[in-house]
């Protein structure tokens, strides 16, 4: 018997809000599998795409969360899977809160319900991400992960610790791990080592990314050895005033900035460079830079973040610092000149990588799907 099952994401041509976890699972599950998957997204699909993707909604919109609603109703399928965290429907706080309300819309409707939810608020240091800690926004939060929790025949987390808080604070029973997958698995890493010093910051600005500190600390470097910070990425679509994190560090003499590198051609950036940095000041959930380049085998200094830590427990190739300046510029420079570290770290990213490729993932939530079903 086949299914179908409806995922509500943010998807390609859109990008961040999760589209780019979205589009890699999709594409893991389509056509192999007896479920029939179709996509309620945010934007229009692009051409040439294999299954229905319905334009149903829109960030920042009250009306596109209505609509979203009346979809749930409206549209075929046993099996609603969403692709959340808490600022996936923008940066208005009435239509995320509306947004996170959905999954009861779908339950109401009769769905099987399940929510892949990559964020919870008590992991989460509110100042970092520009969110006000008042009394009215945490318990918004408190309320639409319970409601999330409540209405979802099974919640998907992509951290282990997150299972037991929402066990621990929250009561719930219906929580899954399933790990965040990695890209190019099926691939030969590029990385290799160079004793060069080129240092990767890949990925979206936003305020909880301390870019400043990274910047400060290639400087302090660049007085004693050749090394260049290579800067690759844009604004967070949430976070558009970023771009002003940039503009900071753009004219320094030891800073490049490569644009936005498309992922087909990450293999030959991972080639050219040495280490790559991850200086987050929260996370937002589970790293997905650090899973799309695990794969290729680059090393990488992490934050000494609660998630990072629970990622190197697993296996990640990465090296813990703190974000202090002196701190961060002798870990990086450490992993520069240690070409058996760099190399171990490597190593341990690409198995890393391939016990989480998207066709594992896929795999785990077909039969999440079967278990519903």
């Amino acid at each position: 018997m086949s299914y179908k099952v409806l995922i509500v994401s943010a998807y390609p041509p859109d990008r961040g809000r999760l589209s780019e976890y979205a589009a890699a699972l999709v594409g893991a599950i389509a056509g192999r599998f007896k479920f029939k998957v179709e996509v309620l997204s945010d934007s229009p699909p692009a051409p040439g795409t294999a299954f229905k993707v319905y334009s149903v909604w829109k960030p920042d919109s009250v009306l596109g969360v209505f609509r979203l609603w009346f979809s749930m109703f409206k549209i075929r399928g046993q099996i609603v899977h969403f692709n959340l965290h808490l600022a996936v429907f923008g940066r208005c706080r009435l239509v995320n809160f509306l947004g996170l309300m959905t999954p009861a819309v779908a339950r109401v409707a009769g769905k099987k319900v399940i929510v892949t939810l990559h964020n919870i608020p008590d992991m989460i240091r509110l100042e970092s991400v520009s969110f006000k800690g008042s009394l009215l926004n945490r318990l918004g939060l408190l309320l639409a992960v319970k409601m999330v929790l409540r209405f979802s025949h099974r919640v998907v987390v992509t951290m282990k610790s997150y299972v037991k808080i929402l066990e621990s604070r929250y009561g719930a029973e219906n929580v899954v791990y399933i790990p965040h997958g990695c890209w190019f698995t099926s691939a030969k890493p590029t990385w290799r080592w160079r004793g060069g010093g080129n240092i990767l910051f890949l990925g979206y600005l936003a305020p909880y990314k301390d870019l400043d500190s990274l910047a400060e600390a290639v400087g302090v470097l660049s007085m004693r050895r050749s090394v260049k910070l290579l800067v690759s990425g844009g604004a967070h679509p949430n976070f558009s005033e970023s771009i002003k994190l940039l503009d900071r560090v753009r004219g320094l003499p030891y800073v490049q900035y490569l644009g936005h590198v498309p992922d087909e051609r990450l293999p030959e950036l991972a080639e050219a460079v040495d280490l790559a940095v991850l200086p987050y000041k929260t996370n937002t959930g589970t790293s997905g830079v650090l899973h799309l380049l695990s794969g290729l085998g680059v090393p990488a200094v992490a934050s000494d973040t609660p998630e990072f830590r629970e990622l190197l427990s697993d296996g990640a190739g990465i090296l813990l610092s703190s974000l202090d300046v002196p701190t961060l510029s002798s870990t990086i420079e450490r992993l520069l000149d240690d070409r058996m570290l760099a190399e171990s770290l490597s190593k341990k990213a690409v198995e890393f990588a391939r016990e989480r490729s998207w066709d594992r993932v896929a795999e785990k939530y077909v039969r999440l799907y079967e278990s519903l079903c």
